[in-house]
């Protein structure tokens, strides 16, 4: 059971790591950062490597650092937050949650976490290498939301994996202890 359900975490964790942007932006429904789910699978059968590297990029767009230097300058905070923050903290956070719940254990929960977005990561630049887009622009000139986007991943999906692990590895004590034995 342990390498299944430790298989199932990984998978569970990446599959809501992809899509999951899309279902957590009450907004707007299947759209993120104004991009259409549909639009997204449209370029995916159009140009398979370019859709894909933009699909798996999507998760990272929001950049922690903008809570520091954007988000006072914004009128409507509220909505800055629903409609950009939530959904990417939502998902990552439930990524995380998932594949710790899944993989019992918090410190398990934490490592597994960190390899879905490591994987994502890797994903994204194989991808990106693929398609041909400019990597140097991304890491170089663009390091300050290429940085934050990965660094909004990290904290949310760690937090999850965490307390995913954590109530897991709770449960799993608890059931040990009830065994006759």
């Amino acid at each position: 059971m342990g390498k299944f359900s430790t298989f199932m975490g990984l998978l569970l964790g990446t599959v809501i790591a992809f899509f999951g942007v899309f279902f957590f932006n009450f907004m707007n429904f299947l759209t993120y950062d104004g991009r259409n789910l549909t639009d997204l699978f449209g370029e995916i059968i159009q140009n398979p490597f370019v859709g894909l590297y933009e699909f798996s990029w999507i998760s990272f767009r929001f950049n922690l650092f903008n809570f520091i230097f954007v988000l006072p300058n914004i009128p409507n905070k509220v909505l800055f937050l629903i409609e950009f923050f939530l959904p990417v903290f939502l998902t990552w956070f439930f990524s995380g949650l998932i594949t710790g719940l899944l993989v019992i254990g918090a410190k398990r929960g934490l490592l597994f976490g960190f390899i879905v977005i490591s994987f994502l990561v890797i994903l994204w630049l194989c991808f990106a290498v693929i398609s041909g887009a400019n990597i140097t622009f991304v890491f170089v000139q663009n390091i300050y939301e290429t940085g934050g986007g990965i660094l909004t991943a990290l904290f949310s999906v760690l937090i999850g994996g965490v307390i995913g692990g954590a109530i897991s590895g709770t449960i799993s004590k608890k059931n040990q202890l009830k065994k006759p034995g």
